[in-house]
């Protein structure tokens, strides 16, 4: 009974696309309420790892095809003011959470336009952090980096408010600030009714050639935990508030692009323990802090059918001890037809790296793959 439950939501949005597909392909002035964009990355990635922590010395390849991307965005207009974006992932959870989404559903909100300068967004929504690694990557080449594996699922259900200052600036400049007042992001148990709050701030200048990105977010939470023992009860409570920085530049000239990244994660609180054990209670409280900073470049040649790039990033998170990632990675973007522009063969070698005191893990990663986008 409960598998058929987890289905029932997978099921649905199978019918109700097909559904959609059927009314599309059969009324004509659907065009503008309903547009079908799939997404599709399939790769084949071989991976080596190299083990020499303290108590492990270890080797081994794995090789396997991975679909990576599997998209399906559903965009139109109800108004010429108003307008909605629903995007479902097929490889995601469909199970329900706290906000009665599913992880699945990473897009569903409705965008009313004031003006030309102003925007109101409800719904499930993208949380923008990253810089501009948190708005390319996994939909470009995938490069791993610790900091990006947090942000690179941030979506949840929310308000957000646009202006959009171009049409009142100079010709081949612009700014948009975007206030956002969202759910946690789904975590464990954390209380999903706190409210996170972000602010983003995205610059354009030299016609293009200098894009900056400053963003900033303010997530508090809350988790409370009860555990039952035959002789003993024990009682958790703990409180994190994590603010997340990000700026980032894209320079970019006629066919070269350098991306850089300075993202820092900062995490404090405190966590209680209540214990009780023959009507005698004992109170522990620990406080704890952590702060993680990464760096990342890319630079990415920008031809007609060849893109090569590297990649560069590190991620230092210090806790009690100090614990490091380096990537680097190496790789060809290749766009074979004119004609259709959005069908893209890839390619990338990456070196991974993890430090932590005196022991170090190396991996490998070569992959190649197909990706279609609309």
């Amino acid at each position: 009974m409960q598998k058929e439950k987890d289905c029932f939501p997978l099921v649905t949005l199978i019918v109700f696309s097909l559904c959609l597909i059927v009314f599309q392909s059969s009324v004509l002035v659907a065009e503008e309420l309903l547009l079908l964009e799939p997404e599709f990355r399939t790769d084949l990635q071989s991976g080596f790892s190299d083990d020499h922590s303290k108590n492990n010395s270890s080797s081994g390849i794995t090789t396997q095809f991975l679909v990576n991307r599997a998209h399906l965005n559903l965009r139109g207009a109800v108004s010429p003011k108003i307008d909605y974006h629903m995007r479902v992932r097929w490889n995601r959870d469909f199970k329900k959470q706290k906000d009665n989404t599913s992880l699945g559903l990473e897009y569903w909100y409705l965008r009313h336009h004031f003006s030309d300068l102003m925007q109101f967004r409800i719904g499930k929504q993208f949380v923008l952090q990253g810089g501009i690694e948190g708005s390319q990557n996994p939909i470009d080449v995938f490069h791993y980096s610790h900091i990006g594996e947090r942000l690179k699922d941030l979506y949840t259900v929310g308000a957000s408010l646009l202006l959009d200052l171009k049409q009142v600036m100079p010709e081949g400049q612009g700014q948009t600030l975007i206030l956002q007042l969202l759910n946690q992001i789904p975590s464990g148990n954390q209380n999903q009714y706190a409210m996170s709050y972000n602010f983003a701030w995205y610059g354009e200048f030299m016609d293009g050639g200098l894009k900056p990105v400053i963003q900033y977010g303010f997530f508090p939470s809350a988790e409370e935990f009860k555990l039952d023992d035959e002789n003993k009860k024990v009682q958790t409570k703990e409180a994190f508030t994590s603010r997340i920085y990000s700026v980032g530049v894209s320079l970019r000239t006629q066919n070269n692009v350098i991306d850089f990244d300075f993202l820092n994660r900062q995490q404090d609180g405190y966590k209680e323990l209540d214990e009780q054990d023959n009507d005698e209670q004992d109170k522990i409280v620990s406080h704890a802090a952590q702060q993680e900073d990464s760096i990342i470049i890319k630079a990415q040649h920008q031809g007609q059918r060849f893109r090569p790039f590297v990649k560069w990033s590190v991620d230092a998170i210090q806790l009690e001890k100090r614990e490091e990632f380096n990537s680097s990675t190496i790789g060809v973007e290749i766009f074979p037809f004119d004609t259709l522009k959005n069908y893209r063969l890839h390619g990338f070698f990456s070196k991974q790296e993890r430090l932590l005191n005196t022991e170090k893990i190396g991996s490998t990663v070569l992959n190649i793959g197909v990706s279609l986008r609309f």
